[in-house]
């Protein structure tokens, strides 16, 4: 839409008169002069708009993001209607035959051109980014296309070492990273690739019980001066741990775990090992009975230490009483602790801890309380759909009012999935001062956590299931895993 207005401008021309005295360059303009400015010879002008250069590419990239956010078949369709409309009105003499113009429409086109215009890393990265939601093998174009274009620039490389690891393509994959090694191995990105690809060999090696493959590989990972940055080599020893069990070594084990122990305690050892079990296909057996205090600490470390090495670490639900009593009896004190344990209880699916979670936020006065609103809209039980409503708005107000446009989003998209309206209803519309007060208050004194059934608790987040709902009123819970929260 833009670019079609660029080049077909509603009004063609723009007329103003001054009203005192004007210089422009060498020219005396007395008032009550008339200009006219004539955008649509303005931008057709290549002193202005090269037919290639960096303004004509920044216009393609913008038209690329907005038509990739569309789906192709609907985006097709609608340019037809348009067309015959346009045409329909301008005759046929109406510049905007389809064959011509609808390849300005498709994003890999667009991106493609913009990119061979003004050929620049930030370009090229934009259009790996839309690429690699989208299609491995257009990610893969779009790196190949970076590569030729800027030779001396490893990025391209990591992209196609990425691709070609997740096809399980490993020769492959080290032979890009030994390129980009080549141009820049001093990169903290290099450098974080390669301690990256040697820890997914590990992983999948032991997977498969190919325990003597992984074992050199660990020895080259403990070399590596990267791993010696933070509590790396503590995860690199949990892959030792599974490594030695696989390969039926009990000394190796007895070691590894002392040693894990020694760094980060026996909980967080804990936590991590059965974390990294379930990724290595082993097992870690331990009574969360038998651990006592500092629960939460130890959760927040081993979940940095799974993020620091590209791992988002899942925990067993075992550990889920000890942590709700800690939670309950002695709260984290600092509002980044609560954000971070927030984004943990989301993924889990740990409804009761993040109700205890959000009650340790809404007690505590803060601009960011809408966020623990949205948050208790996430942890009540599915029978509390009205309250969770409630709840959502009062967010969606404190958004507004505070201008957190994430906090917005966030609770626009719950509050759409949650009654199943996609995406055409517009909000969840705003609550009057003197509501949102009370439902503040309201929520401030209700500490308490509410009764859960089993699939509040248990991944039963389809709530058509439960025999008390109204047909009607059939919606789907969004407690998922992996949703954008803005915690």
């Amino acid at each position: 839409v833009f670019f079609f207005f660029m080049l077909y401008p509603p009004a063609w021309s723009v007329a103003r008169m001054n009203t005192e005295l004007y210089r422009i360059g060498p020219f005396v303009l007395p008032p009550k002069t008339l200009f006219i400015m004539v955008q649509y010879l303005m931008n057709r002008d290549e002193r202005w708009f090269p037919e290639r250069g960096p303004e004509v590419a920044t216009v393609y990239l913008h038209v690329a993001e907005l038509a990739g956010a569309v789906d192709p078949d609907e985006l097709r369709e609608v340019y037809r209607e348009a067309s015959l409309t346009l045409r329909d009105l301008a005759g046929e003499a109406f510049p905007m035959p389809d064959a011509e113009m609808f390849p300005y429409l498709n994003p890999e086109s667009l991106f493609e051109q913009a990119c061979a215009m003004d050929p620049n890393p930030g370009a090229f990265q934009r259009w790996v980014d839309w690429a690699g939601e989208r299609d491995d093998s257009a990610a893969v174009r779009a790196a190949e296309a970076w590569r030729r274009a800027l030779p001396q620039d490893p990025r391209p490389l990591l992209c196609l070492m990425r691709h070609a690891e997740k096809r399980q393509a490993l020769k492959k994959a080290l032979s890009y990273l030994r390129d980009a090694e080549l141009l820049d191995g001093v990169s903290s990105e290099v450098r974080r690739a390669r301690l990256r690809l040697l820890v997914n060999g590990a992983f999948r090696h032991i997977q498969q019980g190919k325990w003597r493959l992984a074992l050199p590989e660990l020895d080259e990972l403990e070399a590596l001066p990267q791993a010696r940055e933070g509590d790396r080599l503590v995860f690199i020893a949990a892959l030792r741990y599974f490594a030695c069990s696989r390969a039926g070594d009990a000394a190796g084990v007895a070691a590894t775990l002392r040693n894990i122990e020694q760094s980060i305690g026996s909980i967080a050892a804990a936590l991590l090992l059965s974390s990294a079990g379930s990724l290595c296909g082993g097992s870690y057996g331990v009574e969360a009975g038998k651990l006592s205090g500092g629960w939460i600490e130890a959760l927040l470390r081993v979940r940095d230490i799974g993020l620091d090495m590209g791992y988002s670490i899942r925990f067993d639900a075992g550990f889920r009483p000890r942590i709700l009593h800690e939670l309950w009896s002695a709260p984290a004190t600092d509002l980044d602790s609560l954000f971070k344990l927030a984004a943990i209880a989301v993924k889990q699916q740990w409804r009761d801890v993040a109700y205890v979670i959000s009650t340790a936020g809404l007690t505590r006065p803060d601009p960011r309380e809408g966020h623990f609103l949205l948050l208790r809209a996430r942890a009540l039980p599915d029978l509390e759909l009205r309250r969770a409503e409630d709840c959502i708005r009062a967010a969606f107000t404190l958004a507004r009012r505070n201008n957190d446009s994430a906090l917005a989003q966030s609770a626009i998209e719950l509050w759409r999935e949650m009654r199943l309206e996609g995406p055409f209803n517009v909000d969840p519309g705003l609550m009057d001062n003197r509501k949102l007060d009370k439902l503040l208050q309201r929520e401030r004194l209700r500490v308490k956590p509410p009764q859960y059934g089993a699939w509040d608790l248990h991944g039963g987040l389809e709530l058509a299931s439960s025999p008390r709902r109204k047909p009607r009123r059939s919606r789907r819970r969004p407690f998922e895993s992996d949703a954008e929260l803005p915690f």
